[in-house]
């Protein structure tokens, strides 16, 4: 008896189950790196001076889903009104 005897619909119902917990482990993991970010603004600044690169990539990930950056306008290097932040939460 091989793997291609299961009951018709019982694999596509495994593998939809199998897909949704992967998805929700991700979603875990990547939102799971905020428990410890510390409430208040003073806290968060002083906690990011410690953090390495990677644990910052990560919180900025956990949050941010893109940021748009609009387009240029003349004489100006940079114009933080162009920047767009687009939240995860």
């Amino acid at each position: 008896m091989g793997p291609r005897l299961i009951l018709p619909g019982l694999r596509q119902r495994a593998q939809y189950r199998i897909e949704a917990t992967h998805r929700a482990l991700s979603e875990w993991a990547r939102t799971g790196i905020l428990l410890d970010v510390p409430a208040t603004e003073a806290a968060l600044r002083a906690a990011w001076e410690t953090w390495t690169i990677d644990r910052r990539h990560a919180v900025v990930a956990a949050v941010l889903r893109a940021v748009v950056v609009g387009l240029a306008r003349r004489g100006k290097r940079f114009d933080a009104d162009r920047v767009t932040p687009v939240w995860r939460v």
